[in-house]
């Protein structure tokens, strides 16, 4: 399998042995995990004794899926895990696959995705696949499952919605934590200014009689008579 020309990925024990039963979502695969793999990172990668087939166990290696960079990123991811499918899966996994590369690359890349944003379309697609084993285990149609590929379904508009609010909601903050430093710089200057006026008021106590005496007056004290 490693060497397969249907398996563009890094095929670790851990994601054969999980995609064989298709156990996305809560059972830890991630369509992420499909990630293609170039054939020079292939070669350098088998040259070095990363790939070890003589354990298949739950303890298999298996190691997180890096998150992707870009809507481009997840699409390729998807469509290695379609030439994946076609070799070794069912049809009605691969037409489901073959819906989700359409739907996705048809509708929601029309849509501007951050970053942080592609969690949510990778967690979309996981519990698509997901719910196609639940399907299978639980013996219903699978066909069904394509039909959650539209903006119909209930899981992406609640994802949708957390999308389309969180700049929302980051810039409420921002414009919070803004709003509080600007109070915090106003605050020492007005308590300046209140201990300027404090100092002025201290410094204007009475004139001692010594200085009084030495000031140029209009009336004699003596005569009560006017100095000319």
């Amino acid at each position: 399998m490693v060497r397969s020309e249907h398996v563009k990925f890094k095929a670790l024990p851990g994601v054969c042995t999980r995609v064989f039963d298709i156990q996305f979502g809560s059972s830890g695969l991630s369509i992420r995990h499909f990630a293609r793999l170039s054939q020079a990172e292939r070669m350098s990668w088998l040259e070095s004794g990363g790939s070890n087939f003589d354990n298949l166990s739950a303890t298999a290696e298996f190691a997180p899926a890096k998150p992707a960079k870009s809507i481009e990123e997840v699409v390729d991811a998807v469509r290695v895990f379609q030439t994946y499918a076609r070799e070794y899966c069912c049809v009605e996994l691969v037409e489901l696959v073959n819906r989700i590369v359409e739907f996705t690359e048809e509708t929601l890349m029309l849509v501007s995705w951050s970053t942080n944003d592609l969690s949510v379309l990778v967690y979309w697609i996981n519990d698509i696949l997901e719910n196609f084993r639940g399907a299978a285990e639980a013996g219903d149609d699978l066909a069904q499952v394509k039909l959650r590929c539209s903006s119909d379904d209930r899981l992406l508009r609640d994802l949708m919605f957390v999308k389309v609010n969180r700049p929302a909601a980051a810039l409420t903050s921002n414009q919070a934590v803004v709003r509080n430093h600007s109070e915090e710089h106003r605050r020492p200057a007005t308590q300046h200014q209140h201990a300027q006026h404090g100092d002025s008021k201290k410094r204007m106590g009475r004139i001692s009689r010594d200085v009084l005496r030495q000031l140029p007056v209009q009336v004699d004290p003596g005569t009560g008579k006017s100095r000319s």
